[in-house]
């Protein structure tokens, strides 16, 4: 082969060589520049993952309720509910309808939105009476003025008259636990008129009877 015929392919030899590299450098470079994953995003979407996987099959009172009812769990730090008042009870102190809590949280996932109150079980007012006596809150409520109707009678909350309907009341009727209650007399007398209302405590005063 001629000699420059041989020196002008190792030329183009070179220059190819050349180009890949700074093609390879360009790679490099551009790859540098890329945005790092750090490992506390990728311990964060390990752990979205693993709440996702979370589905509930055997619920139990020694569950870890705190694992989805986060707001709940930070009520007992928040002075304006009542739970905050209540801190050295468990979950499973207050919520005793074990039976009807298995049932609701079957099935359910991290990822289902959680129930803002109780809807298909309840508080019941036993477990508030256990701790608080009936007598002593009716002395201790013997004075407050909240449940005022309109023709000025005022009752006591925790001494009502004795009816069929008031033996249904049930102490979370009127106390909310979880969230926040900023005007405890504004939402017990809100309840009264859910029934009383024309806002006159007193029976057949409303309506004229022939």
């Amino acid at each position: 082969m001629d000699i420059s015929i041989r020196n002008e392919c190792k030329s183009k030899v070179r220059e190819a060589c050349a180009a890949m590299a700074a093609v390879s450098l360009l790679a490099l470079a551009l790859y540098g520049c890329q945005p790092a994953t750090s490992s506390d995003s990728s311990d964060k979407s390990d752990d979205s993952k693993a709440k996702e996987s979370i589905t509930l099959t055997d619920w139990s009172p020694a569950t870890d309720c705190t694992t989805c009812h986060a707001n709940e769990a930070s009520s007992e730090s928040d002075a304006s509910c009542t739970a905050s008042k209540h801190t050295s009870l468990s979950c499973s102190d207050c919520h005793t309808d074990t039976e009807k809590l298995a049932k609701l949280h079957n099935g359910v996932s991290y990822n289902d939105r959680q129930p803002t109150r109780l809807k298909q079980t309840e508080v019941s007012s036993e477990v508030c009476l256990s701790c608080h006596d009936k007598s002593e809150l009716a002395q201790k409520t013997a004075s407050v003025t909240a449940l005022t109707d309109s023709n000025g009678k005022t009752v006591n909350p925790h001494d009502l008259p004795a009816t069929e309907t008031h033996e249904a009341i049930t102490c979370t009727n009127c106390h909310a636990m979880h969230s926040k209650q900023t005007d405890l007399d504004g939402d017990a007398k809100a309840y009264c008129t859910s029934c009383h209302h024309a806002d006159v405590f007193e029976c057949y005063t409303c309506h004229q009877h022939s």
